[in-house]
């Protein structure tokens, strides 16, 4: 990856890093969501969505965590 391209990424992540200090105030039920630790905390949300990329959700989880593709149907 060139310096340009390093330094926007982690400018991103430290973003991501800032809004998830205070994800209470994008959270429907401040005080109770994103509060337990799960498997998907809510930095690891916002980067899944913004690399999103317009398949279906299914496919693109498992390619964002690095896991095979499901078979598809024909």
């Amino acid at each position: 990856m060139s310096g340009k391209a390093i330094c926007i990424q982690e400018t991103l992540y430290s973003a991501i890093r800032s809004v998830s200090a205070v994800s209470w105030l994008f959270a429907r039920s401040p005080g109770r969501d994103f509060t337990r630790n799960v498997k998907l905390p809510f930095a690891k949300l916002i980067t899944l969505i913004l690399s999103l990329k317009g398949s279906s959700i299914a496919c693109e989880r498992m390619e964002h965590f690095g896991c095979t593709k499901p078979n598809r149907l024909l």
